[in-house]
């Protein structure tokens, strides 16, 4: 597997991965939101909104960073539609390709208020914010 596509590439953790990656050889395709000069391919589209745009058919593997971040100014509206509707126009975007594997970059935000020293798949969720929501139901 050598093309891969990393969603968020100029974000925090997919700029890590974008560089890593194109550093041990793979031809990395990065999605982004707007133009930039990266040492990628870059895909510029808005994976919030559904239209006719396709991946090149040769994407083989994608970590998905894509999303907004927790902020005081979001809405529960616009954490569903950046992070949670947009995974799912992702997933169905590479239906289209030949792309084997998926890892998708969630936060620990989806357990809310954690009352143990470990977390794991069986840690209880309390009260989660609204980003850890949608966050939980982009996994889903």
């Amino acid at each position: 597997m050598n093309n891969l596509l990393i969603t968020g590439a100029n974000g925090f953790f997919g700029n890590i991965c974008t560089q890593y990656f194109t550093s041990k050889n793979f031809n990395v395709y990065g999605l982004i939101k707007k133009h930039g000069k990266f040492k990628f391919k870059p895909i510029i589209h808005d994976l919030s909104t559904e239209n006719s745009f396709t991946f090149p058919s040769e994407i083989d593997f994608c970590i998905h960073a894509a999303g907004i971040s927790p902020n005081l100014d979001w809405t529960i509206g616009d954490y569903l539609l950046n992070n949670s509707l947009s995974t799912l126009n992702l997933l169905k975007l590479l239906n289209k390709t030949k792309c084997k594997k998926i890892v998708y970059i969630s936060a620990v935000s989806i357990y809310g208020e954690i009352n143990s020293d470990t977390i794991d798949e069986k840690t209880p969720i309390i009260n989660p914010s609204s980003y850890g929501l949608s966050k939980y139901f982009s996994e889903k």
